[in-house]
C-alpha cells in the first residue's frame, strides 16, 4: 500500500516518500518473500511491527512534513499506518475478532482500589452500565497499594468469548498486568488501555507498553496531546462520569469542624506525589487571602497514605499546630464519608502543578461548591472563569525528578496572590460567586453525567467493531 498507493492517497511530495520506498527495495527476498530472520519484527502481527517502525520514522519527521502536507492529508496517512501497525496476527484472530459486540466491554484494573486509577474504573463501569452496556468486571490487585475497600456499581454481568478490554492499569504497570492476566490479553480480545499522564511529556521509556494494546483511552485532552505525541496506536479520549453517592449523612461537628466558618478543603494521596499536588502552597494562598481580610474561615487538608511521604506530612503536621484555622485530617475514610466532607465544605483548593483529569474538583463541582484550582492541565476540560477560579500560573520546568516525574518535566506554578484573592471572591456573599457554583453543578451534570459518557464509549465500541469486521473480510 504504501509504495503504490501513498503518494496519490496523501499527495505527498516524492521527495518525503522516496527514502521509505528504497527502504523497502532493501529488505532481502527469497522467492518474493523476506528472508527468515531478516525482518522477524516486521512479522509478528501480520507485519504490523514493521508499520510500528515506520510510524515511529514518521513521527520523527513530523515538523519538517507538517511545513509542507495538510493536517487533513497527514490524517490520512497517520490513519493508515496505525491501523497497519495494529493488524492482528492470523486470519483465525481476525474472524474470532470479528465475533466482538459493541453491546458487550469488560473492564479490568485496580476495582476496589481507594485511589484516582480505582475511581476511574469504577467511572468507567457505571458510564458503561448507563448506556445500557451490558458490562463484566475482572479486578486486578497486582502492584497497587492503595485500600481495597470501595464499594462497585451493581448490575455488571459475566460472559465468555472474544470481548474488547479496558485496562484502567496505567502504562508504567501494563507489562506487569500482561504477565498476569493470560486470559485477557488473548489475541481474540480487542484490548484498551486507559491511562493518564500528568506532564506534557510522555516518557520514552513506558513505549514498550503500547506494543501489547490495541488501543488507548484517556480522560482529558491534556492527557490526550501527551499520550498521542507517542503512541503507536489510537488515541480516543473518554472523560471520566461523575456520579456521587448521597453520603453518610456526617456533620461539621462529626468532622470535628466549626459549623459558623467558611471552610476550605484540601486534599491528595502522598502516592499521587506531594510535589505535584503541592499542598504547601494551598496552605499558602489560604494564609494569605486571611491577611487580605478573610475572616471567619478554617482550612481542611485532607491526607491519605501519609507514610509514604512523611517530610510532607510532618511539614504539614507542624503548619496545622501553629495556625488554630487549619485542620489536617490523614487516612481512609469511607466514600460516603468523604462525600459529607464534599458536603460540608464551602470550597475547595487544589493549587497543584498539574492534573490528568481532576477527579475531586469535578465531584466538588457537581455538588455546587466553589472550586479554586490551577488553571492548567486536565482540569481545564470542564472549569472556567464561568463556573469555577481558574488561578493564573506560569509555566516551568523542573530541576530534580519527583517520583515517576524526571528532571525537566512540565509544570505549572500557581500564582499564590491570584489564588489568594480567588478565595475571598468565593467567600464573598455577591451575586457572582453564586453565578459560578450554580454554574459549576449544571456544566458537571449536563456533561459528565454516566450516560453522557456512556453514550461516546458506546459509539466507539461500534466504529472498533466494525473495524474489526471489516479487516476479517479483507
Amino acid at each position: 500500500w504504501f509504495k503504490d498507493n501513498v503518494a496519490e492517497q496523501s499527495r505527498i511530495a516524492d521527495v518525503f516518500i522516496d527514502p521509505i520506498r528504497n527502504f523497502f527495495e532493501r529488505v532481502p527476498k527469497a522467492n518474493g518473500q523476506p528472508l527468515a530472520g531478516e525482518v522477524s519484527a516486521n512479522t509478528q502481527r501480520g507485519g504490523s511491527g514493521f508499520f510500528r517502525v515506520l510510524y515511529k520514522i514518521a513521527y520523527r519527521f513530523r515538523k519538517a512534513v507538517a511545513l509542507f502536507v495538510s493536517p487533513e492529508r497527514r490524517k490520512i496517512v497517520k490513519n493508515q499506518l496505525l491501523r497497519r501497525a495494529h493488524s492482528t496476527s492470523s486470519k483465525a484472530t481476525m474472524l474470532s475478532r470479528s465475533a466482538l459486540s459493541p453491546d458487550r466491554l469488560r473492564v479490568v484494573g485496580y476495582l476496589h482500589a481507594e485511589s484516582g486509577v480505582g475511581e476511574s474504573a469504577r467511572c468507567c463501569l457505571r458510564s458503561s452500565l448507563a448506556a445500557g452496556i451490558e458490562t463484566a468486571m475482572h479486578d486486578f490487585r497486582t502492584g497497587n497499594v492503595s485500600r481495597m475497600e470501595a464499594t462497585l456499581p451493581t448490575g455488571t454481568t459475566a460472559f465468555d468469548g472474544p470481548s474488547i478490554n479496558v485496562l484502567h492499569v496505567n502504562a508504567d504497570q501494563t507489562s506487569v498486568a500482561n504477565g498476569a492476566l493470560p486470559e485477557i490479553f488473548a489475541p481474540e480480545n480487542y484490548n484498551i488501555g486507559f491511562w493518564h499522564w500528568e506532564t506534557p511529556d510522555f516518557p520514552e521509556e513506558f513505549d514498550s507498553s503500547f506494543e501489547f494494546l490495541d488501543e488507548i483511552w484517556t480522560s482529558s485532552s491534556f492527557c490526550f496531546e501527551a499520550i498521542s505525541a507517542r503512541s503507536p496506536v489510537p488515541v480516543t479520549l473518554i472523560p471520566h462520569s461523575i456520579l456521587l453517592p448521597e453520603g453518610s449523612g456526617m456533620t461539621r461537628s462529626d468532622f470535628g469542624l466549626r459549623e459558623d466558618s467558611f471552610l476550605v478543603l484540601a486534599m491528595f494521596d502522598t502516592m499521587s506525589i506531594s510535589g505535584r499536588k503541592n499542598p504547601q502552597a494551598a496552605i499558602a494562598a489560604f494564609l494569605r487571602a486571611k491577611e487580605l481580610g478573610l475572616q471567619e474561615a478554617q482550612l481542611v487538608v485532607k491526607i491519605i497514605n501519609e507514610d509514604h511521604d512523611v517530610t510532607v506530612f510532618e511539614e504539614l503536621g507542624k503548619l496545622a499546630e501553629r495556625q488554630a484555622d487549619i485542620t489536617l485530617i490523614q487516612g481512609y475514610l469511607h466514600r460516603d464519608d468523604v462525600v459529607s466532607l464534599y458536603k460540608a465544605t464551602d470550597a475547595f483548593l487544589s493549587l497543584h502543578r498539574s492534573e490528568g483529569f481532576g477527579l475531586c474538583l469535578a465531584e466538588i463541582m457537581s455538588l455546587g461548591k466553589s472550586v479554586i484550582a490551577t488553571g492548567w492541565s486536565g482540569n481545564m476540560d470542564f472549569m472556567n472563569a464561568q463556573n469555577s477560579y481558574p488561578v493564573r500560573h506560569t509555566i516551568q520546568r523542573n530541576d530534580a525528578p519527583l517520583g515517576s516525574y524526571p528532571a525537566g518535566s512540565t509544570w505549572a506554578e500557581p500564582d499564590i496572590e491570584h489564588a489568594a484573592r480567588c478565595i475571598l471572591e468565593a467567600a464573598s456573599k455577591h451575586q457572582k460567586a453564586a453565578a459560578i457554583k450554580a454554574a459549576a453543578k449544571r456544566d458537571i451534570q449536563r456533561d459528565f453525567a454516566p450516560r453522557v459518557v456512556g453514550n461516546r464509549i458506546r459509539k466507539r465500541l461500534e466504529e472498533i467493531v466494525q473495524e474489526q469486521k471489516g479487516r476479517s473480510h479483507a
